[in-house]
């Protein structure tokens, strides 16, 4: 299952097997560029006049799946859940017989907007162990960076997200009618920004149910070679229920989703 986040590996098994961890991907990192001030008016007006919509618990179960030469499944669980004090816990886990993944984002939602607090993230399994740690000092205006064991200090920049709490960032802000997102994701001492479009509806099958669903498509340069396809349940408070990632080599990801809880209630994915 591809990462959200493409850290640099060597050799082709710790590639696809750090990829089967997670349920986006990345771009390579591009810089910040502020707006002008015309543009950064009318997209201030844009965001006052979309429609607020607010957090509910949820949990999805999703089958994972890499195609090529020797096949790959494995399983993840995606839950987000309500803590003291309006803060969130947002995870991420995956478990197969190669690599074991865990992530995981505290954090608080303002005014239609992920607002990160600590990211956290932890591979296990045959390849490479890998911690990572990102800690948002919103006072210093800086992120406390943590790579195993290497520390250092990135600037803390407006609406930056961590690379997980972007993918909830997505997930609202289709449910608030947008159709064009960019995010800038805290990388290493930067920031990478990743940018998403929505390109069409389509009802797909998820564990043998018709699932209504809008298509959201990783806004790529033409020459990348690579494509990613991201399905969320109109329906479905806008779960991802299906993810898929074609490599230029013929590498082929998916995830699928197989069950979801939503604010306590089972949900047929029957909609």
């Amino acid at each position: 299952m591809p990462r959200i986040d493409d850290f640099s590996q060597t050799g082709r098994e710790r590639r696809w097997s750090c990829r089967l961890g997670s349920a986006l991907l990345t771009l390579a990192a591009l810089q910040f560029t502020a707006l002008p001030i015309q543009a950064e008016e009318a997209a201030q007006a844009t965001e006052a006049a979309r429609p607020a919509v607010e957090l509910v618990p949820i949990t999805a179960k999703y089958s994972a799946s890499y195609k090529k030469g020797v096949p790959i499944k494995g399983s993840a669980v995606r839950s987000l859940e309500r803590l003291e004090d309006g803060v969130w816990d947002y995870r991420f886990n995956v478990e197969s017989w190669v690599v074991d993944i865990t992530e995981r984002t505290k954090l608080r939602w303002e005014n239609n907007q992920v607002v990160p607090l600590r990211y956290e993230y932890e591979r296990s399994g045959w390849v490479a162990g890998r911690e990572r740690s990102y800690e948002f000092d919103y006072e210093a205006d800086k992120v406390h960076v943590n790579r195993d064991g290497d520390k250092l200090d990135a600037p803390l920049t407006k609406d930056l997200l961590d690379k997980l709490g972007y993918q909830l960032q997505l997930r609202m802000d289709l449910a608030s009618g947008l159709s064009e997102m960019s995010y800038d994701v805290a990388h290493r001492s930067g920031s990478r920004k990743m940018e998403f479009a929505v390109i069409g509806e389509e009802t797909i099958t998820a564990n043998g149910s018709q699932v209504p669903s809008v298509i959201v498509e990783r806004v790529r340069d033409e020459d990348d070679g690579r494509m990613t396809k991201l399905w969320f349940a109109k329906n479905l408070n806008y779960v991802l229920v299906k993810m898929e990632q074609k490599e230029p080599d013929g590498e082929e990801y998916e995830i699928l989703l197989e069950e979801a809880v939503v604010d306590g209630k089972k949900i047929s994915l029957d909609l």
